[in-house]
């Protein structure tokens, strides 16, 4: 929170802190998907960015929905790439083929490992094997729960691999990594 002071001679009639509207703006949610997708790319404010994501998977247009999400998963804010991960996740599989690369990146990269840990679970349904590397890295990752999806993900495409790792892991205080590897 930022406090900002100044002096003045008279007594002021109107302060007005947030002229665009942001903080204070009227969401009318009731609008057509084209016109959700028109404010969330003139990125007015994170909360139109989550707003619009619901009305716009629920038109079922794809193109639209390919928009959002494009600019969604590349949000500044972790809370943004989270829910659209969400909603990429409720696409069919061929839709989500798209967005494989993109998951790969976050689950590499993503500052918040609660991000890396759900693109580590959305590219496991993939079932790719040549993710292997990409999983193997993971269980080494700083976040006790990026290491238990990883497992679990490893385990999808190399049980034998999978099995290693978890020996290795069985050592660790953690319910998601305890529960990761009797999954195993």
């Amino acid at each position: 929170l930022d406090t900002l002071q100044f002096s003045s001679e008279v007594k002021p009639v109107s302060v007005i802190f947030d002229p665009s509207r942001i903080l204070l703006a009227e969401i009318i949610e009731d609008k057509e998907p084209e016109i959700w997708v028109k404010e969330v790319k003139k990125d007015i404010g994170f909360i139109y960015s989550k707003k619009a994501m619901v009305p716009v998977f629920n038109s079922g247009n794809l193109e639209l929905i390919n928009e959002v999400l494009d600019y969604n998963l590349n949000h500044p804010y972790h809370g943004i790439r989270l829910e659209a991960m969400r909603v990429l996740a409720r696409l069919k599989m061929a839709d989500r083929m798209k967005y494989k690369n993109k998951l790969v990146e976050m689950a590499q990269k993503d500052q918040k490992s609660i991000n890396r840990s759900t693109a580590i679970e959305m590219l496991n349904e993939f079932e790719d094997k040549e993710l292997i590397n990409l999983y193997m890295n993971a269980c080494s990752d700083s976040s006790y729960q990026v290491i238990a999806s990883a497992l679990m993900a490893l385990n999808t495409i190399n049980p034998e691999a999978a099995v290693k790792k978890a020996d290795s892991l069985v050592k660790e205080n953690n319910l998601s990594i305890i529960d990761a590897v009797i999954n195993i």
